[in-house]
Order: C-alpha cells, then sequence, then structure tokens
C-alpha cells in the first residue's frame, strides 16, 4: 500500500469511523513504570528521578524502589513486570511529576495499588494528592492485612477540576522502613458530559471535525479543545481526531428543534467526506499504512 499523507490519512481515519470504529476515552497520562527494565529492584532517592518511557517523576524525600515482580516474592506489580514500592530503601518517599491540563476541565484518575510483604501486620498507607494552584484532589490509600492479602491489587478511582495550565500529581508514603504502598497502571482521562464534542454545541459532526482539520499538525494551547487538543499534549494529531471519530453523530444533531444550530457543513468537510467515498471505492477496503 501507498504511503498516505496527512490529507489521506484523516480520510482514512473518518472512513474508518464510519464504519464502526470507536474510541471514547481521552487519556492524557498514563504510567506502567516497564522502563528503565531492571533485574531485580533500584532505588531512587531524593533529589534524584525516575525516568520511565513517559515521564520523569521526581523523587522529593527519602527514596523510592522501582522493583522487578518475578524477582520479588514480597511485592506484585499489577500490569506488566514492574510497579513502585514508595516506602524505599529507606522510606517513606515522595515522588511526583506535573502533567498538561486546562483549567475549569474534569479529570479522573484511576491506578491499582497493594503493599510490601515485608510490612508485616502493619497497615500500609500513603497519600496520592493532585496540586495545582491549590490542592485539587487529596486522598488517603490504606491496604490493611486484616482485610486484604498483600498481593491484592486495590482501584483507585477519583476526580477532579483543574484550575491551571498544569497540575502535578504526587504520591507520599505514610510508613517507613523499606516496605509499603506499591502502585501501578496509572492513568489520568479527560471527562467530558459529550465525547467528541468539541465546540460545544451538543452534538459531534462535521463543526468538530473542522476544529481538528483546521489546527491539523499543530502546536497549539494543551487542552483547548476550539483548538482541536483533545488529549492535552499541544499538538492536534491523529490522537486527538480519534474522539470525535470514535463518537461520531452523537448527541442532538444540529438544525433540529432541540439544537437549532446551523447545520451546513464547512466545504472542507463535504471535501473530505466526498474524498473518503472516493477511497473506499477505489480500495475496495480498508488497510492501514505503515
Amino acid at each position: 500500500m501507498h504511503p498516505l499523507n496527512v490529507k489521506n490519512s484523516a480520510m482514512f481515519l473518518f472512513c474508518l469511523c464510519l464504519l464502526g470504529a470507536h474510541t471514547h476515552a481521552a487519556v492524557i497520562f498514563t504510567e506502567d513504570f516497564e522502563t528503565p527494565a531492571i533485574p531485580n529492584f533500584l532505588t531512587i532517592t531524593a533529589g534524584n528521578t525516575l525516568v520511565t518511557a513517559n515521564h520523569t517523576w521526581s523523587v522529593t524525600a527519602n527514596s523510592v524502589d522501582l522493583f522487578n515482580d518475578p524477582a520479588r516474592s514480597e511485592a506484585v506489580a499489577y500490569n506488566g513486570l514492574q510497579a513502585v514500592d514508595l516506602a524505599g530503601s529507606p522510606g517513606a518517599g515522595v515522588m511526583e511529576t506535573t502533567f498538561n491540563t486546562f483549567p475549569g476541565t474534569e479529570y479522573a484518575l484511576s491506578f491499582h495499588f497493594a503493599r510490601n510483604n515485608n510490612i508485616g501486620a502493619g497497615v500500609a498507607s500513603a497519600d496520592v494528592d493532585i496540586l495545582g494552584s491549590t490542592t485539587l484532589l487529596h486522598q488517603q490509600l490504606t491496604h490493611n492485612p486484616a482485610q486484604h492479602a498483600f498481593n491484592a491489587q486495590l482501584p483507585f478511582a477519583s476526580s477532579f477540576t483543574a484550575d491551571g495550565a498544569t497540575a502535578t500529581i504526587r504520591f507520599t508514603s505514610l510508613v517507613g522502613g523499606n516496605a509499603g504502598i506499591t502502585i501501578d497502571a496509572i492513568t489520568i482521562s479527560r471527562i467530558y458530559d459529550l465525547p467528541g464534542d468539541l465546540d460545544g454545541d451538543g452534538f459531534v459532526g462535521i463543526a468538530d471535525l473542522n476544529i481538528i482539520l483546521a489546527n491539523w499538525n499543530k502546536f497549539v494551547t494543551p487542552g483547548d479543545l476550539l483548538q482541536g487538543d483533545v488529549d492535552c499534549d499541544g499538538f492536534v494529531g491523529i490522537g486527538d481526531l480519534n474522539m470525535p471519530l470514535g463518537n461520531w453523530n452523537a448527541g442532538t444533531p444540529p438544525g433540529t428543534p432541540e439544537n437549532p444550530a446551523n447545520a451546513v457543513p464547512e466545504p472542507a468537510s463535504l471535501a473530505l467526506m466526498a474524498g473518503c467515498g472516493l477511497i473506499l471505492c477505489k480500495r475496495g477496503g480498508l488497510a492501514v499504512a505503515r
């Protein structure tokens, strides 16, 4: 298959959506601690950083341990082979990293936590905070041996509303020693009343697609939907296009009594739809370009 240029790539994804693809989550942050790959465990002390595939975590107090699950019988990862023990060697550790947000926007935070079994009969505990210009979220995690086996992965889920262009996620161990809460599989997602409705007109359609196309391959204000940045990375590309395409035609169409907004498509979008039809007719199917 011949490589597709940017315009044809957009047409291809639009066609894929019409054929039933679906992407409804706007994930802006993920962390699985799978890199750097280590054979046993690695202690990161205060003043140093843990650089993963996706983020740079600063350790601001004591230490934390990045550990390899198969090599450590006392602690487990939720996904993959690695996770972090917030009580390092020794703890109590504090680690944090910063990510882009858009003011006034709601986000969901989720992860899984367990405990290092070397804590014995003690309760492992830690705080999780989301910090903007104020504290946006503050909750305590506890993993009690009287209630759960050390390797029981407990889910955490909460939400917060951003108050600035960035926010910081911070984990703080509340126990010392070298065994505490372990964390893994962190995800932060942008919450939408209607996924893909970038212009706020109550419908996912041509107007939302036009926003993406008008800003395609541009650097914009991170998280600004009216500039097309759905995933908060400050750049308009495939990740942003997936949101309106994945929820196409959701909501109340413009021009109806329930939503009397102008429903006339712009010429660029009509051309895109026509081009989509030509691609389907000529190719007789879809294949992803390598």
